[in-house]
């Protein structure tokens, strides 16, 4: 497999999700088992023949076996369905629960199996009240274990709560799809600052800033499911790393600088840095993303933001394996790569790009730090052979520099 191959790719799944010039109704579409060329053209068609908008959920009521009607979660009034923040979801057969999986009620992973509901109701309740942005230092890498507004119990298939990683952001591209302008994903990415974007260089390093933006607070690209609404922000400037080396990909790593600043709040925050003097060999990290379940045609896009745990491997212990692999033993690792994984089935996967792996800081366990962002790796899952990601941690100085000296020492406090 092309090393590049892995991570540069047009994601058309969210061709759909966000149209600023031309609206569509969000569609839920499963790739499982299409080439990419299918799915190009069954998301081109939906697009050219785009359906009525219709009342949100109103297409998606099946009865299960039980009686109840499956709609969205935040459809259902059955007790223990308002959604104050303080509800958690069971799997519970003919009570309010999501199920995931062979054998449950529901099929589609928001949904409920539900008794009394209100199909006119939409995922949208009060929003994080618009303020300054804070500047207190130390609140970097709060992840939402439980989520954000609800927990939702029974997922089977890695995926995180709703605003369970507030850094994590989607990065897109317009272009015109069928004589209409769409957007079109390229990678992922993290906020470090409410003003900054980091990612993978090899994603944008060719790209124009005017061509791309950037959606933070999102969590379900399919529908617009989430109790907080997402925003969609521009680029103003792209700075990969001076050391980017754009065919061996060595200094993976850039930076985007957004025209407005991001508004920060509950599903929305920044990622810690790591000190240049922190070593995460063996700590168990999280990757997220939306990319591929496993490698190949076989592999599905996701639309709920999945999470992988991962442990770092040491350098020279990473650089040992994939000497092993179809890279030969003369490959050499560079040293501004950081690997993890190489646990059968546990990998990040093609179309996770720029996306980050988050490690518990040393110094807190209770927030996390991102020491790499998704580079290439050698198919994906595979036993003994870890992914290979832009170390951010031998490239913070660099970060750091490059974003106080556009917005001061104190724009430190958000990422340290």
């Amino acid at each position: 497999m092309n090393l590049l191959g892995k991570t540069i790719f047009l994601l058309t799944t969210l061709a759909l999700t966000s149209c600023r010039a031309h609206k569509v109704r969000r569609q839920s579409i499963d790739p499982s088992n299409l080439t990419d060329e299918e799915f190009i053209a069954l998301l081109t068609a939906s697009i050219t023949n785009p359906e009525e908008p219709e009342v949100p959920g109103a297409g998606n009521n099946e009865v299960t076996a039980t009686g109840c009607t499956c709609v969205p979660f935040y459809q259902c009034l059955d007790e223990g369905g308002s959604h104050d923040g303080e509800d958690i979801f069971s799997v519970r057969q003919g009570n309010v629960g999501i199920a995931v999986g062979p054998g449950s009620e529901c099929a589609d992973p928001i949904s409920v199996c539900c008794n009394n509901f209100d199909l006119t109701l939409t995922p949208h309740g009060p929003t994080d009240p618009v303020g300054p942005t804070p500047t207190i230092t130390g609140t970097c890498g709060v992840r939402n274990a439980l989520g954000v507004d609800t927990t939702i119990a029974g997922f089977r298939d890695n995926q995180t709560q709703f605003g369970e990683f507030p850094w994590m952001t989607v990065i897109l591209t317009k272009a015109i799809v069928s004589n209409e302008n769409t957007d079109v994903y390229v990678c992922g990415g993290s906020l470090i600052h409410p003003s900054v974007i980091l990612t993978a260089a090899h994603c944008v390093h060719d790209k124009s800033a005017q061509d791309l933006l950037v959606r933070v607070g999102d969590w379900n690209l399919a529908e617009p499911t989430e109790t907080q609404p997402h925003q969609e922000l521009e680029i103003t400037s792209i700075l990969p790393h001076p050391r980017f080396h754009p065919r061996k990909l060595w200094n993976d790593v850039a930076l985007l600088f957004l025209t407005t600043p991001a508004v920060l709040g509950r599903t929305v925050a920044t990622a810690c840095l790591p000190q240049p003097t922190w070593n995460f060999d063996g700590s168990r990290c999280f990757g997220t993303g939306w990319g591929k379940d496993r490698f190949g045609e076989g592999g599905k896009y996701q639309t709920i933001l999945k999470k992988i745990d991962l442990p770092v491997v040491n350098f020279n212990q990473c650089w040992n394996a994939l000497r092993g692999t179809r890279l030969g033993a003369r490959f050499r690792l560079d040293q501004s790569f950081l690997c993890a994984g190489g646990e059968p089935g546990r990998d990040m996967c093609k179309g996770d790009g720029g996306s980050p792996l988050v490690c518990p800081r040393p110094d807190d366990p209770s927030r996390y730090a991102q020491v790499g962002v998704v580079a290439w790796g050698i198919d994906c899952g595979q036993p003994g052979i870890p992914g290979v990601f832009g170390s951010v941690v031998t490239s913070t100085d660099w970060v750091r520099q490059e974003v106080t000296a556009r917005y001061g020492p104190e724009a430190s406090s958000f990422f340290t």
